[in-house]
């Protein structure tokens, strides 16, 4: 993974940084060094996460861009696990 900083992100951020690299992803950091991580995949920019994450929502809304872009990409969230397990035990 390249050199970012990564301090302020969740562990869940971390994760899905090393999962993107490990699917074939290349990771750039946006203009001088904060701000954006720029993600691509097949030399296109397929989308942006945040520098500093810190909030569920902008997960959610950087794994629709990468689903619906990257072809086979599936990576889901502990709070996606945990709610999907939740379902299954209810039926």
């Amino acid at each position: 993974m390249a050199s970012f900083n990564w301090k302020k992100a969740s562990p869940e951020w971390k994760k899905l940084a090393n999962f993107l690299v490990e699917f074939g992803c290349e990771l750039e950091m946006g203009p001088g060094g904060g701000g954006h991580v720029k993600v691509f995949y097949d030399n296109r920019l397929i989308t942006s996460m945040p520098g500093s994450p810190g909030d569920n929502r902008a997960m959610s809304n950087t794994l629709g861009d990468l689903r619906r872009r990257i072809p086979g990409f599936e990576y889901r969230t502990k709070q996606v696990r945990k709610k999907r397990d939740q379902n299954e035990e209810d039926e």
